[in-house]
């Protein structure tokens, strides 16, 4: 677990941000609530990164009372994530694509593996 962190550290997500993804995909939805009591940490982090998240369109967020939350699929992220790398560090487009893909194929495959499964 602490390897698969440390992947979505390397991405750039912040500590918090990883617990809560790596949460969210384990449990497939849950609240802000049960995420900071299942991580044992204060609901106001939990809620804070989670609105980060979402913002970001890495998580969604339910409708209903209370929302639940939900991490996007691999193949989503893996796309998203890649495509924030390409916007903002345009020299890897032309000098590191190829192995900025093949890395994150990598890493989303090994979160696939722990979170889903598959």
């Amino acid at each position: 677990m602490e390897q698969l962190l440390l992947h979505l550290r390397n991405l750039g997500f912040t500590e918090m941000e990883s617990k809560i993804m790596v949460e969210l995909a384990t449990k497939g939805e849950a609240s802000g609530y049960e995420v900071a009591k299942q991580l044992g940490v204060s609901r106001s982090n939990v809620y804070a990164a989670l609105q980060r998240l979402t913002q970001q369109g890495y998580v969604r967020c339910g409708e209903g009372e209370p929302a639940r939350y939900s991490v996007l699929d691999p193949e989503e992220l893996a796309t998203m994530i890649s495509a924030g790398y390409r916007l903002h560090w345009p020299i890897w487009r032309v000098k590191c694509r190829a192995a900025v893909r093949l890395a994150l194929r990598s890493i989303i495959s090994r979160v696939t593996a722990i979170c889903w499964g598959r």
